[in-house]
């Protein structure tokens, strides 16, 4: 039995408690300010399912980054308890760590909230987000709280990297100082990572949403989100979310290539190049893998449903068929996600070194 470990997870339950019910309180009066000509009070009293199915997009979407920093936190605080003198400069400087881990989360979180809304915008400019949402339009809605979803598990990982350089665990030898606040190799990478992740969360939805429409075929995907049709907003949503674990399964032997670049000691421009192209291509062949099995297992669905016609339920309206659909996508798109990431590991690094694999590619 580990004392410290179950007295530092009894801290980090607190704290993550404290933490989510201030975060929660946070993200309601973030969503009246992003919504603020919706009129939410009434709305709710009319039963409308887009603001509740929005709202729940948005804190699911700052909850995912922010928990980054609670984690943070905990591997401040386990410092302290390692000290045998503790110091006001060690905990002092310990404090300021922490509270930075969640400033910085939070200003990360917030802020793929408001870059999903704006893809949104500009990707479906015949649809008006709000207006949507004030008119009981579910289907926009969960494609909107997909899209903000799919941002905060992208940029997940880079955030983390971020969060550790900048607010680095102090030097358990330096007791003074208590060591650097900023890891700058760390932080160098992370800033390299971010506009990565960022720039694949546009491509998640034209592949998601695009991907949607060939198998809707004959159906006008815009006309219909506008007139209501849950069902649709139902597959899109659930092509959009499938298609970002796979092509976030891209991401990271994208990174495992910029670390190999940063630590070593002069790149070529040639390494610099084909470490570039190595990147596009992940997300060019997650992109299709995405498309093209995401599509084989509707077909394979279709095949055992041979009296239901999905497009036609679809067009319908008929949730019952869309919330299937959806799950059959999520859940391929969940078992592909590993073996996605382990068959593009083999082309990001050099044969015998560390993969983080059972076995040395």
């Amino acid at each position: 039995m580990n004392i410290t470990v179950i007295i530092l997870g009894l801290i980090e339950i607190l704290v993550s408690f404290i933490t989510g019910l201030f975060l929660f309180f946070l993200c309601f009066k973030l969503f009246l300010g992003f919504t603020k000509k919706v009129g939410k009070a009434g709305e709710l009293r009319k039963e409308n399912l887009a603001i509740p199915i929005l709202l729940a997009g948005f804190i699911i979407g700052i909850m995912i980054i922010v928990r980054t920093s609670a984690a943070s936190s905990m591997d401040n605080l386990g410092i302290l308890f390692q000290q045998k003198a503790l110091s006001a400069v060690l905990l002092i400087n310990i404090i300021v760590r922490i509270l930075l881990s969640y400033v910085l989360g939070a200003l990360f979180a917030f802020g793929i909230v408001w870059i999903s809304f704006f893809f949104f915008s500009i990707l479906t400019t015949k649809i008006n987000e709000l207006e949507e949402v004030k008119n009981n339009n579910a289907a926009a809605a969960l494609l909107l709280a997909a899209l903000i979803i799919s941002g905060s598990i992208l940029i997940h990982g880079p955030v983390t990297k971020l969060l550790n350089g900048l607010v680095a665990s102090p030097s358990l030898i330096q007791s003074t100082v208590a060591g650097s606040l900023i890891d700058f190799p760390v932080v160098l990478e992370a800033l390299i990572c971010l506009p990565i992740a960022f720039l694949t969360l546009p491509l998640v939805f034209l592949i998601g949403y695009k991907a949607a429409a060939v198998v809707t075929r004959g159906i006008d995907e815009n006309k219909e989100i506008k007139n209501k049709n849950t069902a649709l907003g139902l597959v899109s949503s659930s092509y959009i979310i499938g298609t970002m674990l796979l092509l976030n399964a891209a991401l990271d032997p994208s990174y495992t290539i910029i670390h190999g670049l940063l630590t070593s000691q002069e790149p070529a421009a040639a390494d610099i190049l084909v470490s570039i192209l190595k990147i596009v291509l992940f997300l060019i062949c997650a992109g299709l893998v995405a498309f093209v099995m995401l599509h084989t297992s509707l077909f394979f669905f279709s095949m055992l449903t041979k009296k239901v016609n999905e497009t036609e339920e679809i067009r319908n309206n008929n949730i019952a068929v869309g919330i299937i659909v959806a799950i059959i996508i999520i859940a391929f798109a969940l078992l592909l996600e590993h073996s996605m990431s382990v068959v593009l590991s083999g082309f990001s690094v050099s044969p015998g070194s560390q993969t983080g694999l059972p076995i040395n590619l």
